[in-house]
């Protein structure tokens, strides 16, 4: 692999992030991250669906956190979708963890707190709300995660157990963690194998007001 076409967070052009800051405004400081969505052919037509209408038709712009050895492929079928052009940035071969640079004399991935700068990057570009989706998510007990749902989801409340693993799950832990964005939300028909899952919030409903009965006048 020639590593100068390695799209590295560092290899990420100043043209690159003003146009992307332009997108973000424009979208009121909203972004849409998706890891390794075309890791594998398992999501099912739903899954598939939905991932191609955000990479085709959302009007808030996409980064998508690819492996290593797929960028290619992965620009070649966002050109076949005939998708707007949208920023790759490329990820260890089967994991989440963002690469920084190639080191210049071994020739292999460095990472040097790669997601702490990428989520600081986020925030200068404006952005308040992360979106994100693809493969693969998982759950297990993390208390960031859930304070954070807890928080800012409105009508649903989380479980213990929420989506915190895998390469879509650590991706949400970490932004949920070191971005401090107002909102980090999973795209539920865009992650796969296991979705969010939520309780939903029963409203109480406000008591009918009583009518006073009329007493009888004594005669």
């Amino acid at each position: 692999m020639d590593n100068a076409w390695i799209p590295t967070l560092q290899r990420i052009s100043a043209k690159q992030w003003a146009a992307l800051e332009k997108k973000i405004k424009r979208a009121n400081g909203k972004v849409i991250v998706l890891v390794h969505p075309f890791y594998n052919d398992k999501g099912g037509e739903k899954y598939a669906k939905t991932i191609a209408g955000l990479l085709t038709q959302a009007k808030t712009p996409v980064i998508i956190l690819e492996d290593i050895f797929n960028t290619g492929k992965t620009g070649k079928r966002l050109r076949e979708m005939n998708a707007p052009k949208h920023l790759i940035i490329a990820t260890a071969r089967n994991d989440s963890e963002i690469i920084l640079k190639m080191d210049s004399i071994r020739g292999t991935p460095r990472y040097d707190n790669s997601i702490l700068l990428f989520a600081k990057k986020l925030k200068r570009l404006g952005v308040r709300q992360v979106q994100i989706g693809g493969m693969e998510s998982k759950s297990a007990y993390s208390m960031d995660v859930f304070e954070h749902e807890a928080k800012t989801l409105r009508t649903r409340k989380p479980t213990i157990h929420t989506i915190s693993q895998g390469c879509v799950g650590a991706i949400y832990k970490d932004l949920i963690r070191l971005g401090g964005f107002e909102r980090v939300i999973l795209v539920s028909n865009a992650v796969y194998p296991e979705k969010p899952r939520y309780k939903r919030v029963q409203r109480k409903r406000a008591p009918k007001p009583t009518t006073p009965k009329r007493q009888r006048r004594r005669k």
